[in-house]
């Protein structure tokens, strides 16, 4: 059994790789993590063009689901942590790409500047909030998109099965995204809490 708590108690003193096979671990004892707002990542998508960036996609499965009926979508890169994104990839569209960096995201060499939309389904919620902010100083996109099972006010996550860590909730985290020049535009709830998408 994966011992989250100690996970979540080290986080702060874990390296890049230590996370990588932390992940490996997650996804060989759950392999299934289909929780995506599909309605709401179609509302979102509708108009798109051009490139995708999507953090945290899995094993492709939502890419797999909508790309068929986005054929103004030029490139869809899913950029993952947990090795099995790679190795047990379901997406076959020609468009799609995953990658597992050789460091974090938002110290990587990845050319995320020139995406001009960015997914991120179920991710954010695995991240502490300075990674966040991280993330989107190096996010140039007009079109973000953001779902994750948070309340409106800071959880505590105790040593729950599960590897949700940020410190803030939907207020917060909302007031993060709108200081890096987004403005919220949709929301939907879901089976697994609301998803919000955010324009320049």
């Amino acid at each position: 059994m994966i011992d989250f708590g100690a996970w979540r108690r080290q986080y702060d003193d874990l390296t890049y790789s230590e996370q990588v096979e932390f992940y490996r671990a997650v996804a060989e004892a759950y392999p299934e993590q289909i929780h995506f707002n599909e309605p709401a990542i179609r509302t979102f998508l509708d108009g798109a063009t051009g490139k995708v960036l999507e953090i945290g996609g899995w094993k492709g499965e939502l890419a797999q689901r909508v790309l068929p009926d986005l054929p103004e979508i030029t490139e869809w890169l899913n950029v993952e942590i947990a090795p099995q994104a790679v190795t047990e990839s379901v997406c076959l569209d020609p468009r799609y790409l995953v990658t597992i960096p050789e460091t974090f995201i938002w110290d990587s060499d990845l050319d995320i500047e020139s995406f001009p939309t960015v997914v991120a389904s179920h991710v954010i919620e695995h991240m502490k909030i300075r990674e966040v902010r991280n993330l989107l100083s190096r996010i140039r996109a007009d079109r973000l998109y953001v779902d994750a099972p948070l309340p409106p006010q800071p959880s505590l996550w105790g040593d729950g099965q599960h590897s949700h860590i940020i410190e803030v909730g939907w207020d917060g985290l909302g007031s993060l995204i709108e200081s890096h020049g987004f403005r919220k535009v949709g929301e939907l709830e879901g089976k697994w809490g609301p998803a919000y998408w955010f324009r320049r």
